[in-house]
This record gives C-alpha cells, sequence and structure tokens, in this order.
C-alpha cells in the first residue's frame, strides 16, 4: 500500500510542491485513494510509486490496461504480447523475454496498420469511453497499490 507523508513527497522533489503540499490539507499522509478524490492524476500516482521503488506494481498495472483494452485490437496480436509479457513476469527466462520482445513488436506493428480505422471513431463516443477507462483505472490503482 502507498501511504506517504507530506514530507516524504516533498523529498521526492515532485513538480509544483507547493501545489502538491496544499492537496494534504490537514492530512498526516496520503494513500492512492485519497490522492484520487484530492485530483492527484494518474500518472503523479504512478510517478510516487516509481520513486518509492514500486516497478512490480507499476508493471501489474501497466499489464491490467493494455489487458482491458486488448479486445480492441482486431489482429490477435495485442493478446499475444500480453500473453507473453505476462508469461515473462511469472518466470523472466531468456526464452520467455526473446518471446515477450517479438509479440510486442508485432502488437506495435499492427497498432500502426490500424491507426487509421481508430481515427475515424466518434469524438462523443471517444470521450465516452475515455472517461470509463480513467475511471476503471483509479479503481485498478486502488486494488494494486491499496485505499484507504
Amino acid at each position: 500500500m502507498i501511504r506517504v507523508s507530506k514530507d516524504e513527497l516533498m523529498a521526492m522533489k515532485p513538480r509544483d510542491p507547493e501545489d502538491r503540499a496544499k492537496l494534504f490539507s490537514r492530512r498526516k499522509y496520503m494513500t492512492v485513494e485519497l490522492a484520487l478524490k484530492a485530483g492527484v492524476s494518474i500518472s503523479d500516482i504512478l510517478w510516487v510509486a516509481r520513486r518509492l521503488g514500486l516497478k512490480a506494481q507499476c508493471v501489474q498495472f501497466a499489464l491490467a490496461c493494455a489487458v482491458h483494452v486488448e479486445h480492441l485490437d482486431p489482429s490477435g496480436f495485442a493478446k499475444a504480447c500480453n500473453i507473453a509479457t505476462r508469461n515473462f513476469i511469472a518466470n523472466p527466462s531468456p526464452e520467455n523475454e526473446s518471446a515477450r520482445a517479438s509479440a510486442s513488436e508485432w502488437a506495435s506493428a499492427s497498432a500502426w496498420a490500424s491507426a487509421s480505422e481508430w481515427a475515424s471513431a466518434s469524438e462523443w463516443a471517444s470521450e465516452r469511453a475515455r472517461a470509463s477507462e480513467v475511471k476503471w483505472q483509479k479503481h485498478q490503482l486502488i486494488k494494486i497499490f491499496g485505499g484507504k
């Protein structure tokens, strides 16, 4: 669980330290859930997590996000990449790293190939999906890094 005091956060030298300090109000510490309620961005929470050395949880969050949207890739390469990444995390052998890297390259190429299809989505659907995705991501942050 991430639980950071104002002094600990200031020692990390965040951008806009005065604004960040104000978020604490009278609180002695801040958790992910409290930070999200105070308006802290997902990227700022991940920045703190990286500064705290929580690489495994950051990777877990990134992979959860990738799995959550893998259905949007009709080629199946994104799903293959996610499976290979999961396998590498479970067993970081050279064979699994090679499979992960290869799947990642194919998924990247597939994403570029279908970019024009994605660009034609309506703005309304895009905004609605974005709001839904942010809500889901916030839930995942609390689930992975802890709340209250």
